[in-house]
């Protein structure tokens, strides 16, 4: 009997040693051997350009990451996902920026930079042909849809302003952009603010466009500064310190990527269209952001900026220390 049981233990040892080999032959490899998994976010709006460039070319990959798309609404879902680690990188509003890191210095680090200019037809008010509004000083007392968040607001308070218009004299309602056009046809709002592709989709349509107008383009260059910075594209700085590699490969894939947009323009334009509602060819004719590789931003203009904002929208904080810049490594 004794020696049957040893035996059997023996038999039992032996299936165990062969199914911790067979495990260990079909086990995944190693993070260390496998891409290290980076999440993108960015809006799907014309700004964000580069962020799609880089994710369909593969620009990414070809710097050992496996990159990982994330889609937001709002430049604040975007930084919330970005502090609370669910993204590596996100493209959102330059206001999002300044309004974190007046409350935490040094939390958020600056890679590529969008801007408006007095020719990018990005930006624009669309009005209700029957509202009666031929100017913006006509906007008194109405209501005007923008995207949700306090960062477009911000922008648009400084417009209004511009135009003798206090924030407060007539309603801005955040509006998601799936549900603008509905909102601006139904007469939920007398204007729409908004940016590129929402204003070539709902000018695309003839039963839309036939009830409404282009109250103004390019208001951001007109009223912030020209060029307005509008966008960012950000890591967080802790990210940077821990990951540098990673940051480094993301900063190279997005420059890359804002190069190709200036060498090869069509195409990107067809990478748009993948990315947005718009078919290949409203692409072709959508407005677009300029967009600034690390070395072509104006970090003047980014401060001033700020300032602009903090004194002419409503209740928006000022910056207490300069913003901070990613820094390639030495032999980059």
């Amino acid at each position: 009997m004794l020696r049957k049981r040893w035996i059997s233990i023996g038999l039992g040892a032996a299936v165990i040693v062969a199914a911790v080999l067979l495990t260990i032959c079909l086990w995944p490899e190693s993070p260390q051997n496998t891409q290290p998994v980076v999440r993108i976010g960015y809006l799907p709006i014309t700004p964000a350009l580069p962020e799609m460039v880089a994710l369909d070319k593969g620009m990414f990959e070809a710097h050992g990451l496996k990159a990982e798309p994330v889609v937001f609404s709002t430049s604040e879902l975007a930084v919330q996902a970005l502090i609370a680690g669910n993204i590596h990188y996100t493209k959102l509003a330059s206001a999002s920026v300044y309004a974190v890191e007046s409350r935490q210095p040094g939390l958020l680090t600056i890679q590529s930079v969008n801007a408006q200019t007095g020719n990018t037809d990005v930006d624009m008010i669309l009005v209700r042909k029957d509202a009666g509004i031929t100017s913006i000083a006509d906007l008194a007392g109405r209501r005007i849809g923008a995207f949700p968040g306090a960062a477009m607001e911000a922008y648009l308070n400084v417009i209004l302003r511009a135009n003798g218009l206090a924030p407060d004299s007539l309603t801005i309602e955040p509006i998601a952009p799936p549900s603008q056009v509905d909102a601006l046809i139904s007469g939920r709002v007398h204007a729409i603010w908004t940016v590129e592709p929402i204003p070539t989709l709902m000018l695309s349509k003839p039963q839309v466009a036939s009830q409404i107008n282009v109250l103004e383009k390019n208001l951001m260059s007109r009223y912030v500064q020209n060029p307005t910075p509008a966008g960012s594209g950000i890591m967080l700085s802790s990210y940077i310190n821990e990951y540098p590699d990673q940051a480094q490969a993301i900063h190279l894939a997005i420059s890359e990527a804002i190069d190709f947009i200036q060498e090869h323009p069509q195409e990107a334009r067809s990478i748009l269209a993948k990315y947005t509602s718009l078919d290949q060819a409203q692409a072709q004719d959508v407005g677009l952001s300029r967009y600034y590789r690390l070395d072509q931003i104006d970090r003047k203009a980014m401060q001033q900026d700020a300032k602009i904002l903090s004194e002419n929208a409503k209740d928006f904080p000022s910056l207490s220390e300069p913003l901070r810049y990613y820094h390639p490594p030495s032999n980059q």
